[in-house]
């Protein structure tokens, strides 16, 4: 092997290992996952039958130092999965509205619960029985999902359900 062909062998291998350099920087930084630091407590969604809606309570506590923002919820047993608020309006008539987006101030705690904010499922794919467990997964502004096992059950949902994040 020549000079000049030992340096052409030597300049694409250092250009190679160059390339697969930043490419696991790369790889590396893309695993990095961002969790927000929350508790969620108390976590159940109501009992539904396939094609109707159901809904799911808890109460999240924002851990950190600065306000999160929740912008949405996603589960895989119903078509549409949404933030909602129930509220009451001028005509005393009580109405669910879908919001976009609900802000958490640091260390404070946010409770979803019948007739207030809950995450709403429509359109359910399969029925939801008591004891069933589904998965919700949180999307906060800025991290990556949060997922949880939440259980179905009846009645108003009492019981310890918490989980640390």
């Amino acid at each position: 092997m020549n000079r000049s062909t030992l340096r052409t062998s030597l300049t694409v291998l250092l250009a190679a290992l160059a390339i697969m350099a930043v490419g696991a920087g790369t790889f590396q930084s893309a695993m990095s996952i961002k969790i927000p630091k929350v508790q969620i407590a108390d976590a159940w969604a109501r009992v539904g039958l396939e094609g109707g809606n159901s809904a799911i309570y808890l109460k999240l506590t924002n851990n950190q130092d600065q306000d999160l923002t929740l912008i949405g919820a996603e589960t895989d047993v119903a078509q549409a999965t949404e933030l909602h608020e129930t509220t009451i309006g001028p005509d005393h008539v009580m109405r669910m509205e879908h919001i976009h987006a609900i802000e958490l101030a640091a260390n404070e705690t946010v409770e979803f619960q019948p007739g207030g904010l809950h995450v709403m499922l429509i359109g359910l794919d399969k029925p939801l029985h008591e004891g069933d467990e589904i998965l919700l997964r949180l999307i906060f502004e800025g991290y990556d999902p949060l997922s949880i096992a939440v259980k179905v059950q009846h009645g108003d949902g009492l019981g310890d359900h918490g989980h640390d994040h």
